[in-house]
């Protein structure tokens, strides 16, 4: 296995928060230089969200989705060493405990993270009635994006864009519809937290939430 593929497969346990400082600062300074990993912890956006979002509690036979436990056992199955394999089996138990209803703690926050965050509220586009705030957190890699939305609309999917001062854009993260309207969702982009001018939500209409920053 080559060095890119062993950070890669630290990718699920980086998003649930499960790294220890040495491995996160080597994932995020891979990240910095790898595209292709950015847009696959863009993928693994939704996992935080689902952990956090209360909900009912399913029947007992009821099982976890077909896609994400899979993915997780992946990774568990290609870790080389036991202290790896031990965080990547406490994310997958994460997952399949929060799709069974059940309500977790969420991870303390990095106090460095903390205190390079910048909230902005996000305000309504047009007559849409969704409301929302989004987070950005400055990283070595670029900027990490924790949304928090509600009264969305019933049917997505629904992308978070990021808009940078020289005029490009970037997808951040991407989700489909909750039954609550309500979704947290983190997301991540290359571009650095002074670099980027507007934070916009999009709906299978057009935008929905945005937010314009200054330099």
């Amino acid at each position: 296995m080559n060095g890119h593929d062993e950070l890669k497969h630290l990718l699920g346990a980086y998003v649930l928060g499960g790294l220890d400082a040495h491995d996160r600062q080597r994932l995020e300074e891979h990240m910095a230089g790898c595209e292709a990993c950015r847009e696959e912890l863009a993928s693994f956006a939704p996992l935080p969200g689902l952990l956090r979002q209360p909900g009912p509690v399913p029947d007992r036979d009821d099982s976890p989705s077909p896609d994400v436990l899979p993915r997780l056992l992946s990774e568990v199955r290609r870790h080389r060493t036991a202290r790896r394999r031990a965080t990547v089996l406490a994310a997958a138990a994460a997952v399949v405990v929060a799709l069974a209803g059940v309500l977790l703690a969420w991870p303390a926050a990095d106090p460095t993270s903390e205190r390079a965050a910048k909230t902005v509220a996000l305000a309504a586009v047009g007559d849409a009635a969704t409301e929302g705030r989004a987070e950005l957190v400055e990283k070595g890699w670029g900027t990490e994006l924790v949304l928090e939305a509600s009264s969305l609309p019933t049917t997505g999917p629904f992308t978070l864009e990021v808009a940078a001062a020289d005029g490009t854009t970037q997808r951040a993260a991407t989700w489909g519809p909750t039954p609550a309207g309500k979704a947290l969702v983190t997301g991540a982009t290359s571009v650095p937290r002074a670099e980027i001018r507007s934070v916009t939500v999009v709906g299978p209409g057009g935008p929905l939430l945005g937010a314009r920053l200054s330099g």
